[in-house]
């Protein structure tokens, strides 16, 4: 009836991921095939698998009755004051510090200016308390995730504190070894990014590390080593173990020797862990180095699959979201695959022996690239082929070289160790920027939940085929049947397809509308405030260009997330048919964002009025703003500079199969009357409400002449201008439309089938 700590976590996780603590066929698949590759078969005991059941049920329970705290107040229109004590760690980031406040009724976090914070402080801060939530768009970051993993129950945003006084907590010391540990390292110079890469690695301290050295890690597969993983805790900790054991040995028995050396190496590696925050990597690592060091000093050698079993069950049970926190997957897939795949000693000497070490790192790097595969697909949408090589030359670099040196010349304040690891991680450095530079990412959509399944079960059955414990020829032939069913998945699900699908996003207050027409082409229709949610959202569906970017107005909330777009997507076109908007300072306007994106390419456009653009019987249909030049209505050169320029948005709209989406801008009162005054009929399927929703517009004209079946308002969770108007969606009801806000439902998308089959989804319903 033994069931192994592996076999246990896996049952726990299962049972999470189907009680909902994440995308179910996600975490599952993923679930199923880190199990086939870390543990095998389950055997016949029947008790056993009732054991695992009940483990899974238990699992689904703590996840069913886990849930963050509301605070109350959150999610209004005013400013809040909080008053409450600093608690926990205190992450530095570029942004400043993000730290933790307890008050009556839950837990706040909240991002502040860099100061002399300190757990323990009673501060009083000013912001717009809300709950997290983030852009509920797929491919967006989860931020209620990332919450739930600090424990935080709600977020202070655009925060101001101010210190009240003080109070005794236990985080005070590691946050202020923390502190001077980086002071030390800031204060020796070398080379600035390497010097930041020393803070960030060994102390936690990512204040410095800039964008570039980011992005060149990341491509090169080293990421995880530019903070503070569990790999960096491993390291420390049986690092110390080992050399306390060899000096202790001359002073007591052997025997004795262990036990002191593990009690020390465990105290140091608990100290390290608070020091550099206690993340989910360093919190798995920490308990699966006790429960090692636990096994040395029985006598007793623990499996390491089992502790990384028990590290799991530990986190999970505590808190179960946990389960979908990429560190999380990512740490204990590569853990576990580590764990689990078979290294045959190297008996040869010399050169052979370099050689055979080298094949072996090689295989390992490739293996745990491949498990991860699927998981950096899904959270990031790039698997970092680099990763390959990086992990047998930078990650070594830093963890066995620059981490040692630099923890011992910080500990015992031996500035000439410290430079020794600015110039190591200086070197690494530059080698990860070579790599990414030849091994760029490879852009890599979230695979269906089938080809999850196949891809692990593959790479499961060549495992189990080099453990001997299946016939090679027998996993050859499943592991090409399993390779072939990942590429029929993919080529399905990427197949371009005859429908048109139109994807208004949740942007916060802003608007940006993705139109996936029949045939593949990729129009998109504003790019909202800020572009990283919209790159997030074309990775993840697998957009690698857009062929026509469309402006209806200068307004940075239309037009800002272009600069993200500018140099990582192409973009075929950008129509416009406003002048720029004076008011907005000369480096964010939209003349600037047009000069980015020509200089990569982009054509800028003034579209005729009527049909400017047509794919496999979509049509794209400029309906405004009227230019009349005496003729009658006009190709558009530039709007009318008299009217507002809300009132010159630049107006589309979408038909296909007998269908029509219209498309308004920010259209107020006199652009609405002229719209409808220009056109005879624009009846419409499905309506992008004007101007978030605004007072000002959705006229009795528009609504009346428009008659939809759907009407989208676009606008962001308790924003300042108390957008939609009730009066404003009482309108659109009243006409028999179904009123979808993105501030509550997420993304919504409109399908129209080749038959004229219309379907709306929004992203609460995935």
């Amino acid at each position: 009836m033994f069931v192994r700590a592996a076999h246990a976590a896996l049952a726990m996780a299962v049972g999470i991921a189907v009680a909902g603590a994440g995308p179910v066929g996600v975490w599952a698949a993923a679930a199923i095939g880190l199990g086939m590759i870390a543990i095998g078969a389950l055997g016949p005991a029947r008790a056993r698998v009732a054991w695992l059941a009940a483990i899974a049920c238990a699992g689904a329970a703590i996840a069913r009755t886990s849930s963050p705290s509301p605070v109350k107040g959150a999610d209004d229109r005013v400013d809040d004051t909080i008053e409450g004590v600093i608690d926990g760690p205190i992450e530095r980031g570029p942004g400043g510090d993000y730290v933790m406040i307890s008050i009556e009724g839950g837990r706040v976090g909240a991002w502040v200016a860099p100061g002399a914070w300190s757990p323990g402080d009673r501060v009083r801060a000013t912001g717009r308390l809300m709950t997290p939530r983030g852009f509920r768009d797929p491919g967006a970051i989860d931020r209620e995730q990332v919450a739930r993993d600090r424990g935080v129950d709600a977020e202070l945003v655009s925060a101001s504190m101010v210190r009240a006084g003080s109070e005794r907590s236990w985080w005070a010391w590691p946050v202020a070894a923390q502190r001077w540990g980086s002071a030390f390292v800031r204060d020796r110079g070398g080379d600035a990014e390497a010097n930041a890469i020393v803070r960030g690695a060994v102390l936690g301290d990512r204040s410095a590390i800039g964008p570039s050295t980011d992005a060149a890690w990341r491509a090169a597969g080293v990421y995880h080593v530019l903070s503070v993983s569990g790999l960096h805790l491993a390291v420390v900790a049986l690092l110390a173990f080992a050399g306390l054991r060899r000096g202790l040995v001359l002073w007591m028995s052997s025997r004795r020797a262990v036990i002191a050396a593990a009690i020390v190496a465990g105290i140091l590696a608990m100290a390290y862990t608070a020091m550099t925050g206690a993340q989910v990597a360093t919190e798995r690592a920490l308990v699966v180095v006790i429960v090692m060091l636990a096994g040395a000093a029985s006598g007793r050698r623990a499996r390491l699959a089992d502790a990384l079993g028990v590290a799991a069950i530990a986190i999970l049970a505590a808190r179960p979201s946990a389960l979908g926190d990429p560190s999380f997957q990512l740490s204990f897939a590569a853990a576990m695959t580590l764990a689990t795949t078979p290294v045959r000693p190297e008996r040869s000497r010399g050169a052979r022996r370099i050689v055979g070490w080298i094949v072996r790192g090689v295989i390992a790097s490739a293996t745990v690239t491949a498990v991860t595969a699927p998981i950096t697909a899904a959270h990031f949408h790039q698997v970092s082929l680099g990763g390959v090589v990086g992990n047998l030359i930078v990650t070594p670099l830093v963890e066995l070289v620059a981490i040692p040196l630099a923890l011992v010349g910080v500990a015992l304040h031996l500035g000439p160790l410290v430079d020794l690891a600015i110039l190591a991680c200086r070197l690494g450095d530059a080698i990860a920027r070579a790599i990414a530079s030849v091994m760029p990412s490879a852009a890599a959509p979230p695979l269906p939940a089938v080809a999850i399944v196949a891809w692990l079960g593959a790479i499961a059955l060549l495992i189990a085929a080099a453990r001997a414990a299946i016939a090679p020829v027998r996993a050859a032939a499943g592991a090409m049947l399993s390779t072939a069913i990942v590429a029929l998945a993919v080529i399905v699900a990427r197949a371009p397809r005859g429908d048109l699908r139109v994807t208004f996003l949740d942007v916060g207050q802003g608007d940006a509308a993705v139109i996936e027409a029949p045939g593949g082409e990729i129009w998109l229709v504003d790019a909202g405030p800020e572009g990283e949610t919209l790159v997030r959202y074309l990775a993840a569906r697998g957009i690698d260009h857009i062929d026509v970017a469309i402006i209806s107005h200068p307004h940075p909330d239309h037009y800002s997330g272009l600069y993200a777009l500018a140099g990582r997507v192409p973009i075929g076109e950008l129509w416009s048919a406003s002048e720029d908007e004076p008011l907005v300072p000369a480096p964010f306007s939209f003349a600037a964002a047009e000069r980015a994106l020509e200089a990569y390419g982009t054509r800028v456009v003034h579209p005729p009025l009527g049909l400017a653009r047509s794919a496999r019987g979509a049509a794209l249909v400029v309906l405004a703003p009227i230019t009349d030049l005496g003729d009658g209505p006009s190709p558009i050169a530039t709007a009318d500079p008299v009217r507002s320029v809300n009132d010159d948005s630049l107006v589309v709209a979408i038909e296909y199969a007998g269908r029509r989406i219209v498309l308004t801008g920010d259209l107020e009162a006199e652009g609405e009357a002229e719209l409808v005054a220009h056109h005879f009929d624009l009846a419409a399927d499905v309506v992008k409400v004007p101007h978030h929703g605004s007072p000002t517009s959705s006229s009795p004209a528009l609504v009346g002449a428009t008659r939809p079946s759907t009407a989208i308002i676009s606008c962001g969770v308790a924003n300042r201008f108390g957008f939609p108007s009730p009066a404003v969606v009482a309108r659109w009801q009243a006409a028999g439309a179904q009123v979808l806000r993105t501030d509550r439902r997420g993304a919504v998308t409109v399908e129209v089938h080749p038959d004229g089959r219309l379907d709306t989804s929004t992203y609460d319903m995935l």
